[in-house]
């Protein structure tokens, strides 16, 4: 529960919101005056991949192929296998390797199922699987940060770009692997394809129990 009050008006009544994926750091960064949290009772095990990023610049057919193999190798391990790609440019890149794409499968299925990590599927439904693999840490576009960032800076954030940058993404990873989660006594294994996710290891800590890297 956090308790904030910005410095521009809402367009709506105070309001309650309950998530489950909001980093901790949220807190500083809004400055609010109060939070309850309830801890996690159970957490994911996750394995750092330090040999792949989606980084635009970095991401080649070789590191494409990086990725196919990632995928294969947890799919070995896996009856089912949550894949969120963090963007259409890494989804094409590995279509071809899933069974379903984009689509709510049958009960009973088996294989790799590719999202999109910011696409209709990646909130709000229940997906149960084995495992996820984040293709890719799903940062947005540059072009939306700068405007969030501009919209934070707006109402008094202290650090507006992390605010814009940060904070969405991993609140976009911790909601691509809750949907796979949907057992308490289950978590899923959890594989995070890209270097970068290093840099938030601290934050991701209350959520996973990263237990190893690649």
């Amino acid at each position: 529960v956090v308790l904030f009050k910005p410095r521009l008006p809402l367009p709506f009544r105070p309001a309650v919101f309950v998530s489950a994926t909001i980093p901790q750091f949220a807190h500083e960064l809004l400055r609010t005056e109060a939070e309850i949290r309830v801890p996690w009772a159970a957490k994911p095990k996750a394995t750092l991949v330090k040999s792949v990023t989606t980084r635009y610049e970095d991401f080649s057919i070789k590191m494409a192929l990086e990725y196919k193999k990632i995928l294969l190798e947890t799919a070995k391990r896996h009856k089912r296998v949550l894949v969120f790609a963090a963007s259409e440019r890494v989804a094409r890149e590995l279509r071809k390797w899933a069974t379903y794409e984009e689509v709510l499968p049958p009960p009973d299925w088996e294989g790799v199922l590719l999202l999109r990590a910011r696409g209709r599927f990646a909130e709000g439904v229940d997906l149960p699987a084995d495992a996820v693999v984040m293709a890719g840490a799903p940062y947005l576009p540059p072009e939306v940060s700068d405007r969030l960032a501009r919209a934070y800076r707006a109402a008094g954030v202290p650090d507006p770009v992390r605010a814009a940058i940060d904070l969405p993404m991993l609140t976009a990873t911790l909601q691509c692997i809750g949907r796979a989660w949907r057992d308490p006594e289950r978590p899923p294994s959890v594989v995070l394809a890209d270097w970068r996710y290093e840099r938030y290891a601290k934050d991701l800590e209350p959520y996973l129990e990263l237990t190893g890297d690649a």
